[in-house]
């Protein structure tokens, strides 16, 4: 039965764990044979030509191994694994990118294509800015928690009424100081400007205890949708704290 799907299908995808497709008599080499057309893809926790290739992973062991855990979580504590399964649904993207190429070329040459996608190495991919930081580092790469970097202001705000998920995440980039300009500005603390400690992006990141305050002072007396939508409205980046309901998924979603 699967002989004949094979024989009549553009795309094949499996997941299972290394090597077992193979076994059961179904490598790409014999895909080709039943169906020079067909597009395989195969999604494995660890590249083919690695020491690691047999282990088996799940989304959290790509995380763990591919360096997202290592950059989320406070300065002072353990890594911590995202919420969000990227290990899983990131690779996923990639594969789907690589069978439209495929898919794509198939146009021209008529022939299919083998696709291997690596779970730990879309995770790597993930991890482009955190990686990008640590090129001038001799040490690891420090753990930010929820601030961004080097950049004040740049966390998440505390917001009335002081629920759990009450947060708005308010970032003011330091290539672009307009941002903190027109935030101070919402908030009321144009004596900010003039302040010499805080001329720019470094000098408020030096003083990022007294920024913060200066900025949840005023967050935690409004709700995140107001705080929201007073800053953006200033164009000020900034984003109120999702807490996923079954009311905010829209119909027809997955």
């Amino acid at each position: 039965m699967l002989t004949k799907l094979i024989a009549k299908a553009d795309v094949v995808i499996e997941n299972m764990a290394p090597g077992t497709f193979a076994r059961l008599g179904f490598d790409y080499e014999r895909l080709k044979e039943i169906n020079p057309r067909v597009i395989f893809a195969q999604v494995k926790g660890f590249s083919p030509d690695s020491p690691q290739a047999n282990y088996l992973s799940f989304d959290m062991i790509a995380q763990a191994t591919g360096g997202t855990m290592a950059v989320n979580g406070e300065p002072d504590g353990p890594p911590i694994k995202p919420g969000a399964t990227i290990g899983d649904t990131g690779a996923g993207m990639l594969c789907a990118m690589g069978i439209l190429g495929a898919l794509f070329q198939r146009v021209n040459t008529g022939r299919g294509q083998h696709i291997q996608i690596a779970m730990r190495d879309a995770i790597i991919n993930y991890c482009r800015t955190p990686m990008s930081r640590q090129v001038p580092l001799k040490d690891v790469l420090p753990r930010a928690g929820n601030t961004a970097l080097g950049s004040s202001l740049g966390w998440l705000c505390p917001c009335k009424p002081g629920g759990p998920d009450d947060y708005c995440y308010i970032f003011t980039s330091r290539g672009n100081e307009q941002h903190w300009h027109h935030l101070i500005e919402v908030v009321g603390r144009e004596d900010l400007v003039t302040d010499p400690r805080l001329q720019d992006g470094t000098a408020r990141w030096n003083h990022k205890e007294e920024v913060d305050k200066a900025i949840t002072d005023w967050t935690s007396q409004h709700t995140k949708e107001e705080v929201m939508e007073w800053l953006a409205e200033a164009k000020v980046p900034c984003g109120a704290r999702l807490q996923h309901k079954r009311a905010d998924v829209p119909q027809g979603s997955t």
